[in-house]
């Protein structure tokens, strides 16, 4: 495929720092609304838990969740391409890590997979509820 037909089939967007994102064309608005992000809440209490439900480098929810030596969690897939591109460092305290040392997070994998089933819910809730917090 040539690059002036590549670019025809994309279009830009602008994200919040200014950068620009392409993105196919057959990319829509209703793909883009599904994107979810703990700003989706108005309850502080509700946001709070949907960022800690994510992962520090990818911003996604936890994938295969892995506790690193220095006691802080990633998606698997997200830390080891970290420690290849940033010498096997925590990118949160840049403490040294080993690979060797990384642990499943089967206590975070639960919780995720459980607030990723309930969190349809609770915007529903939240949108409905005044805020006390």
């Amino acid at each position: 495929m040539s690059t002036a037909t590549s670019t025809k089939k994309n279009k830009n967007i602008n994200d919040s720092t200014s950068s620009t994102i392409t993105l196919p064309n057959n990319i829509n608005n209703d793909f883009l609304n599904t994107i979810t992000d703990p700003t989706d809440f108005t309850k502080t209490n509700l946001r709070n838990l949907d960022s800690l439900s994510r992962c520090p480098i990818c911003k996604d929810f936890y994938e295969t969740p892995v506790l690193v030596d220095c006691g802080h969690s990633f998606c698997s897939l997200c830390i080891r391409r970290s420690i290849v591109a940033l010498e096997a460092i925590c990118p949160i305290c840049h403490v040294e890590i080993k690979e060797s040392q990384f642990r499943k997070n089967d206590v975070v994998e639960g919780t995720v997979k459980f607030w990723k089933m309930m969190r349809p819910l609770m915007l529903k809730h939240d949108q409905n509820v005044p805020d006390t917090s």
